[in-house]
């Protein structure tokens, strides 16, 4: 089977990682694109949107080669683009990438920060 290249957007530390390794888990074409804009890079006690914290915790994970770090902007957009799954953390982000890329998509946690567009949970 060909490859399938996952997009993430790092945002939750460990359930980007365990959603990440189960797809890796489940089959072996499964290429993921940690993507690393979240800005928190240098925040020691970061548990969100720091692809380096991740990568301190599970260093054996993030060596591997079907994973690639991606910190460029220009190099994220492209990933997303090219993504044939994206995996996002905010509703709206996700909402976002799959209008403009038409890619499917999964949707974690971030279901419950949905409050913003109705100003409650969705």
């Amino acid at each position: 089977a060909g490859t399938i290249r996952v997009a993430a957007s790092m945002h939750h530390v460990s359930l980007t990682l365990d959603i990440l390794a189960a797809l890796m888990d489940a089959h072996t074409g499964v290429v993921g694109d940690l993507l690393c804009d979240g800005g928190r890079e240098d925040q020691e006690d970061a548990h969100m949107g720091s692809c380096s914290k991740a990568c301190e915790l599970a260093p054996s994970f993030c060596d591997q080669p079907r994973l690639r770090r991606i910190h460029d902007p220009a190099a994220i957009a492209r990933a997303e683009a090219e993504a044939d799954i994206l995996l996002c953390f905010e509703y709206v982000e996700c909402l976002f990438l799959v209008h403009l890329y038409g890619r499917p998509f999964i949707l974690y946690d971030g279901t419950q920060y949905g409050s913003t567009l109705r100003w409650h949970p969705n």
